[in-house]
């Protein structure tokens, strides 16, 4: 059936026709639309046709190809596509529609200009789709529709925005060089790769959260107006997001890489605290690297940490790397050891150290006699600091309880609009836990007992991943750190424990003094040596007549010192005298004990 140079002021409809040749439509004008219901034909070819509307519904056809042709819109409903969909260089005022079809070749839509929405709505396409050179005024979406060949749109401006939520792609994805104000992924599952190129995101962000993604992910040289999101999302295997441009920053939280992940040179301008979210992902492993600049500002609360290795210019990680609760599986501590040695171990939020005290730090005269000094004087002057900020956290989570007993008391609703009693939750979460993309801030004062916890979390965590790689030095100074704020946690214990609490930040401090936690075999030595100085000290005060001077109570002392070692006590003429020897044996036996005890543990670092 032809229909040529022909001019038609009445609707087309075809319902329940059987054609075994092509309908053919060229150079015509029709004035009303051009419908086919129910119906079963060979081929369909329009070309250099104005009509108001073309519909095909319910029908089945081999090959579709609709050229030059103006219309206000086209619709495909529940239709059987045998052959290829060819659309080119079409003009639609309204929208184009593909509803619920099934395409089982090719479907080509190249150099198509359509004023409103393009929709590919719960469609079945078994063959490649290629959108080309579009030009779209409202959005292109493709809800709950699969695709079991390549997807691929191309060059142009396809429209407002991109929405592929809950579409299935059993094959490829490659978005490539156009402009789109946004793009939608949620949910999506793409099983054949995803491949995003020279994308310009005007007015929006790339949206990809709780997608699945099976095979590799790519993304070069997208930029976006404010973010890359793909939190929650899953990649079976490698994602890639290489130059480009995010000004908010790239959030990956709670995502999941099995393989490997590159973040290299992406630019972003406009974020604030965090440039990198990586909270409570479990990452592979992979290499996140920025040239000409330091490292992104990243957030790695709860992360569980691979294999990646982090690289900029300045080679700065604390300050950038902001670690609260991360798990470190296999990540390489010994790549860093310069640069973690020279910030003194620290891998947590700096922002907090104002709140909570860090553990005793290098002398601040760098001079050899300010360093033997500082060898005593840094220990007691980090045990006086936990002390004064144990009790700041006693206070602070008294002042909180107070705040919530006066609002409980207080009558009607609460201005923000919760009931009484949530204040204590409100003030206990002034920090923020885990800090967002535009957060201007990563902890807001007073610190609470949580974020001491999570401190020492951290550093348990981290000397275990360090154990894990070998890196036992690196191990050593992360333990340190994990006692000193147990002991800040010790300090701030109070009601029915205080004693308690009292005692074992004692016994803490007792051990940082003479062993820097096991970990310090010099202090260790030198807690010995003030032990035999102090012992010969007193036998010159008690002036025992066996006590002849300074030397002589120096032999004393070091002979009582070593008398559970050498099974011989000094004799002295007083009963005092045999007492305080005996006490000094006590502690000689305990200080020989733990000079063991960390040179052992040195000789196996």
């Amino acid at each position: 059936m032809t229909i040529a140079d022909s001019d038609i002021h009445n609707p087309l409809q075809l319902k329940d026709v059987h054609l075994d040749d092509k309908l053919a439509i060229e150079d015509s004008d029709i004035v009303g639309d051009i419908i086919v219901e129910s119906s079963n034909l060979e081929d369909v070819d329009i070309e250099y046709v104005e009509v108001s509307v073309l519909k095909i519904d319910s029908s089945n056809t081999h090959d579709v190809r609709l050229f030059d042709l103006e219309a206000e819109s086209i619709e495909f409903v529940q239709t059987s596509i045998e052959g290829e969909l060819h659309l080119e260089s079409d003009e639609l005022d309204r929208y184009l529609l593909l509803k619920e079809i099934m395409t089982n070749q090719q479907v080509e839509l190249n150099d198509v200009t359509v004023g409103g929405r393009l929709q590919l709505l719960g469609s079945r396409f078994n063959a490649r789709v290629k959108c080309e050179k579009l030009t779209i005024g409202g959005p292109l979406s493709a809800d709950n529709t699969r695709f079991e060949s390549e997807f691929m749109v191309e060059k142009g401006q396809p429209g407002s925005e991109i929405n592929l939520s809950e579409a299935t792609f059993n094959g490829s994805l490659k978005l490539r060089n156009f402009i789109v104000d946004e793009i939608y992924l949620s949910d999506a599952q793409v099983r054949g790769g995803c491949f995003m190129e020279d994308l310009f995101l005007k007015n929006g962000s790339l949206r990809l959260q709780d997608a699945d993604f099976l095979s590799g992910c790519s993304l070069e040289n997208v930029r976006t107006i404010t973010r890359i999101d793909a939190s929650g999302v899953r990649f079976t295997e490698s994602l890639s997001i290489e130059r480009g441009r995010a000004r908010v920053g790239i959030s990956l939280a709670e995502a999941t890489i099995e393989e490997e992940l590159l973040i290299e040179d992406v630019e972003t301008p406009g974020a604030k605290a965090i440039e990198l979210d990586l909270a409570g992902a479990d990452i592979a492993s992979g290499k996140i690297e920025r040239t000409g600049d330091s490292l992104y500002d990243t957030d790695l609360t709860r992360t569980k940490l691979g294999d990646v290795s982090f690289e900029s210019d300045d080679g700065e990680l604390y300050g950038h790397l902001r670690c609260q609760g991360t798990q470190f599986s296999g990540f390489e501590f010994s790549d860093y050891q310069a640069e973690l040695k020279q910030e003194e171990w620290k891998i947590h939020d700096p922002v907090i150290d104002d709140a909570i005290p860090t553990v005793e730090q290098s002398p601040p005269i760098d001079s050899a006699i300010f360093r033997a000094i500082w060898f005593f004087m840094g220990p007691i002057n980090s045990m006086y600091k936990t002390m004064t900020a144990g009790r700041k956290l006693a206070a602070n989570e008294e002042l909180s309880v107070e705040k919530t007993d006066s609002e409980r008391e207080g009558d009607g609703p609460r201005k923000d609009g919760k009931e009484h009693g949530d204040s204590a939750r409100d003030n206990r979460n002034q920090v923020t836990d885990d800090p967002r993309l535009g957060d201007e801030k990563t902890f807001t004062p007073p610190a609470t007992r949580s974020d001491v916890e999570d401190l020492q979390t951290t550093y348990l965590k981290a000397k275990n991943g360090a154990n894990q790689v070998g890196a036992k030095k690196i191990a050593s100074e992360f333990f340190r750190r994990e006692m000193h704020y147990r002991q800040i946690l010790h300090a701030a214990e109070q009601s029915g424990s205080r004693s308690l609490g009292w005692v074992r930040w004692l016994e803490n401090a007792t051990l940082r003094l003479t062993a820097g936690y096991g970990e310090r075999p010099l202090r260790a030595i030198g807690s010995l040596l003030v032990t035999i100085f102090v012992f010969a000290l007193i036998y010159l005060l008690v002036q025992p007549a066996s006590v002849d001077g300074p030397l002589d109570a120096l032999l004393v002392s070091i002979g009582s010192f070593a008398t559970l070692i050498f099974s011989t006590t000094p004799q002295l003429s007083s009963q005092v005298g045999q007492t305080i020897a005996m006490i000094e044996g006590v502690f000689g036996a305990i200080f020989a004990a733990l000079l063991v005890f960390t040179l052992t543990r040195s000789v196996h670092r």
